[in-house]
């Protein structure tokens, strides 16, 4: 080594041109390797820059993808929950016609049972107007049967004397009762007896007035017996009680009325 390196300082020292030369050579052979190397060098970037769009695509695409599957994974969700919505609905409305029929077979079961307690309610109705009439037409009969008496009594002190006033007398008070005791059964049934003595009340000055001029002396007789009359016939009217056929019919209208209230109490 030692002789190489002297004889290399020797070869510079004697032949300097040729070691000029030689560095001119390294220098020109350096310059293409410098180009060279700047050439990989920009092909290296060019690649890496290749490289970083690849993985840009390839993000991109991956994104895609995923808004993708998130898009058909809510879609299918949002027909998930209308699939589930329309059969709440139908079950919904299943329930509905199921209470609907329910209320109908209900109705149809409690109409009859509703309309017999409206049909006694309004039979009482009627049975109630009914009485109300009696009871409107009583006082009514009571009157009648009052004139009717007036009527006579009237036509008993209105005959003058005579011999056959104290018969028609008597007949007017034993028609008065009779008349009294009919009237509660009704004007009808009371109108024939009063047309029946009626004819005897006015009959009687009829047969007595031949004989007014005769007997004067009879006058006190004749007068009391018309007032006596009026006084039995007043009594009468007074006291006449009901008739038995009345008495039973409103009994008989009470009990029902009492069973029907007692009915539709158990039935409440």
């Amino acid at each position: 080594m030692i002789v190489t390196s002297l004889l290399a300082l020797l070869s510079i020292l004697y032949f300097p041109g040729e070691s000029v030369h030689d560095e001119r050579q390294q220098q020109q052979t350096a310059v293409p390797q410098r180009q060279q190397l700047l050439l990989q060098q920009q092909q290296q970037q060019q690649q890496l820059l290749q490289q970083h769009h690849l993985h840009q695509l390839q993000l991109q695409q991956l994104q895609q993808h995923q808004l993708q599957q998130q898009q058909l994974q809510e879609q299918q969700q949002h027909q998930q929950q209308l699939q589930q919505e329309q059969q709440q609905q139908q079950q919904q409305q299943q329930q509905q016609q199921l209470i609907h029929l329910q209320l109908q077979e209900l109705q149809q079961q409690e109409i009859p049972s509703l309309q017999q307690p409206q049909q006694e309610f309004e039979a009482m109705q009627q049975q109630l107007l009914q009485l109300q009439q009696l009871l409107h037409q009583q006082p009514q009969q009571d009157l009648q049967r009052q004139q009717l008496l007036s009527t006579l009594a009237a036509a008993i002190t209105a005959a003058p004397v005579s011999t056959g006033a104290p018969a028609a007398a008597a007949a007017a008070t034993a028609a008065a009762p009779a008349a009294a005791t009919a009237a509660p059964a009704g004007a009808a049934t009371a109108a024939p007896a009063a047309e029946t003595a009626a004819p005897a009340a006015t009959a009687a000055p009829a047969a007595a007035a031949p004989a007014a001029t005769a007997a004067p002396a009879a006058a006190p007789a004749a007068t009391a017996a018309p007032a006596a009359a009026t006084a039995a016939a007043s009594a009468a009217a007074t006291a006449a009680p009901l008739s038995t056929d009345e008495a039973t019919e409103e009994e008989t209208a009470n009990r029902r009325d009492n069973q029907r209230s007692k009915k539709t109490k158990k039935k409440k």
